[in-house]
């Protein structure tokens, strides 16, 4: 494992130790947010209260992120977000029956991005964040290479 993937893997853990306090205090909602590093490793959080439901508003949405990141100077993210996903390829997560929800994770610095997620599993009992799982293929859409669109001043698309 490189550097940076260790590096990233740390920053995903750190997002979702907050995103399981967010859910929480939210009787198990997540509300989406990056958390973002600057060259000095100084965090923030920018906090997406409202997720656009429109492609072309997530679009807008990615270009605006950004050039925010240029204009800060973020050196590393992490993109965390609610998500249906599902085993259908006839039809969206969002639409398939046996669709499930959980939280994506996607990280990025210079030198790479990773990817995790959290199954949400809902019971009677209540709601509860499961294991956080790694995956070993390369992040795509449209919230990954924000930062490298940040560097080069390119349009997100």
């Amino acid at each position: 494992m490189s550097g940076s993937t260790k590096d990233l893997d740390a920053l995903v853990r750190r997002a979702s130790r907050i995103a399981e306090q967010q859910f929480k205090k939210c009787d198990g909602e997540i509300v989406a947010f990056w958390l973002v590093e600057n060259a000095d490793g100084e965090q923030g959080i920018i906090g997406v209260p409202r997720m656009p439901k429109d492609g072309a508003d997530k679009d807008k949405l990615a270009a605006n992120l950004s050039e925010i990141f240029q204009e800060e100077g973020v050196r590393r993210c992490v993109a965390v977000l609610p998500m249906w996903f599902g085993s259908s390829r006839d039809c969206r997560p969002s639409e398939d029956p046996d669709r499930k929800e959980g939280v994506m994770f996607f990280a990025e610095d210079d030198r790479g991005a990773r990817h995790g997620m959290r199954e949400i599993i809902r019971s009677s009992a209540g709601a509860r964040l499961g294991k956080l799982e790694f995956f070993d293929k390369p992040p795509f859409g449209r919230f990954v290479g924000l930062l490298s669109a940040a560097r080069s001043g390119a349009t997100v698309q």
